[in-house]
This record gives C-alpha cells, structure tokens and sequence, in this order.
C-alpha cells in the first residue's frame, strides 16, 4: 500500500518548510508519492485552506492522504486530528480547515492524534507540521489502521467552517470574495447553480470604490483584452470575476473577504 499524500500549507515555498515535512515523509515511506496542492495559502488564513481544499479533493485518486498545514493555533490547547472519508483521509489541526471537504464526503472515523508512537520523538510547540501531521500521514499511507493514531473524536465535535451566505435578490447579488489567484482571478461564494440559469448578459459590478461593467460569459475569450467577465460556468462551482488577460483584482480593487455587488443591466 503507498496511498499519495497531498500537501497544502500556508508556507510558501522560499523558507524550508515544506522540504522538512517531506524529508520526514520519505524517512517514513521511501517510496512515497506527495503531491503540493498548495504552499500559497494566505498565511494564517484557515477559511481559504478549507475552501481550497473544498474545491480540489475529489479530483484525487480515493485514499489520498489531505494533509493540511494552516495552523495559526499551533502549540496552543486544539487539537491534531485525523479523518477517515468515505473516499480519502484528512489530516491536520482541528480548527475548520479540512471540515468542508470531509463532511462533504462523509465522515467514517475521526481520531485526535495522541499516539506518540506515529510522531516524531520530540514534538515542538510551533512546527507540529513536521513534528505530527507529516509522519502520521506517512504511516497512514503505507497503510497503518487510523484508529491507531488516537482515541476516536465525535465528527459532531469538530471545528466547523461554512461559507457565508451571498445575499440573493431580483437583479441582485452581494456577495464575498474567498479566495483570489495568481492571475487575479476572483472566486466569490455564489454557487453557479445559483446564477447559471439566469439570462443575464451584463452586469454592474461596484466594490467599496469601483463600479465597473462586466459580460457574463463561459470564458476568459468572451470579452476584449483587459475586459471583465462574470464567468457563470467555472472550474471549482462558484461564480469568478475575471479580466482577459488582465487582473480583476487589481482593476477592481479588491482583497479577501470584501464585499461584492453584481448587479444586472441587461
């Protein structure tokens, strides 16, 4: 058994981090295949990891190994924890990061990680990323039975995140940005089942200082160079406001957690 361990962190990729918890993976599994999802997590931002990881796990083979390492709380009294899926394993801090994508796929088993057996022999107070959560997902994926790692936690007992509600009119969204990528693209938490049906083919989108016009298209193509786009129909399942070959960050203006209004003009 060699199940792939999936890493997201808050990390970045200049400091040693990362490296560190792969090198105690591979002391543990030679043979261990990790895939990074994501070392760009804003820092300390847990409502962006569990997003993220809402929106990437199911495109992973079934017992992937999610092992997430966004830990403002690191060293304090949360707990470590680790989850059993119907289809994949969670491993990280108990504070809502790997709640959305768990309960999405349904919980089986949740331990807390007490078993000093499966960590490192000395454990710090301010890197469990490598001292816990990397060699427990490494004997997880060589095949050791979760219920080893620790004493079995109600799922009721978790830490939960949920995505705020948009608010939702006749010709009128508000909504939130949740997370914004490398491009500047800006994905909003809007359902696109939500707005998908709708005819809607431009719209007014105003922040806290912009009020700029955008086309609701399917594609980045839809519109000119440096043009906005509502696009309806996405990759992860939420509305995204995009700019052709440009940053609908920067042309609107915007940073996590703000306030969007779409508004429909024709």
């Amino acid at each position: 058994m060699n199940r792939i361990i999936a890493l997201i962190t808050d990390f970045g990729v200049q400091d040693p981090f990362v490296g560190i918890m792969k090198g105690v993976i591979y002391r543990i599994n030679p043979n261990a295949k990790i895939v990074d999802l994501s070392h760009g997590i804003p820092n300390f931002n847990v409502k962006y990891a569990a997003f993220i990881l809402k929106v990437s796990y199911k495109y992973f083979p079934k017992e992937t190994i999610f092992c997430c390492v966004v830990d403002p709380g690191v060293g304090t009294t949360r707990r470590g924890i680790a989850i059993k899926t119907r289809n994949f394993f969670f491993v990280g801090p108990d504070n809502g990061c790997l709640s959305m994508a768990a309960l999405e796929d349904g919980i089986i088993t949740c331990v807390e990680l007490k078993n000093r057996e499966f960590m490192l022999p000395e454990i710090s107070t301010t890197f469990h990323g490598r001292d816990i959560f990397a060699p427990v997902s490494a004997y997880l994926s060589i095949g050791v039975p979760i219920t080893n790692l620790g004493p079995v936690v109600d799922p009721q007992e978790l830490v939960r995140i949920e995505l705020p509600k948009p608010t939702i009119e006749n010709g009128f969204y508000e909504a939130e940005v949740l997370a914004i990528d490398s491009f500047g693209n800006i994905f909003l938490n809007v359902p696109c089942d939500l707005f998908s049906e709708l005819i809607w083919t431009k719209v007014i989108i105003e922040t806290q200082d912009k009020k700029l016009e955008a086309t609701v298209g399917r594609t980045f193509g839809d519109v000119p160079l440096g043009r906005l786009v509502l696009l309806k129909e996405t990759s992860h399942g939420y509305l995204e406001i995009a700019a052709n070959q440009a940053s609908a960050k920067d042309l609107l203006n915007v940073k996590l957690g703000d306030k969007i209004t779409i508004r429909r003009t024709q």
